[in-house]
């Protein structure tokens, strides 16, 4: 190789050096913004988390509430003569 080949190849190297270089900047730009994204995705999904927990704890609350007056409506539709289950037309019919 002669003198001109090989400062024609350092030149060749160092441009390549600088375009690594260039590249690995974007791509650490890009990681962090990808980054950044992804905080605020965990973020969201956090608060859905405690959103779904909580209704989950209302609609526990609401079951229960549901449940009692089914009990009690059960045991009012077993003590009763069933007229007061009837609206008042039934109850008319029932009694001509």
């Amino acid at each position: 190789m002669t003198i001109e080949g090989l400062v024609n190849e350092i030149s060749r190297v160092k441009i390549d050096n600088l375009n690594a270089s260039q590249q690995n900047e974007i791509l650490n730009k890009k990681l962090g913004e990808l980054i950044e994204e992804l905080k605020g995705k965990e973020k969201e999904v956090t608060e859905v988390e405690v959103m779904i927990k909580l209704k989950h704890t209302e609609i526990s609350k609401k079951q229960l509430k549901v449940d009692a007056l089914n009990k009690k409506w059960a045991e009012l539709a077993k003590t009763g003569d069933g007229d007061e289950n009837k609206g008042p037309q039934e109850n008319k019919l029932t009694h001509i």
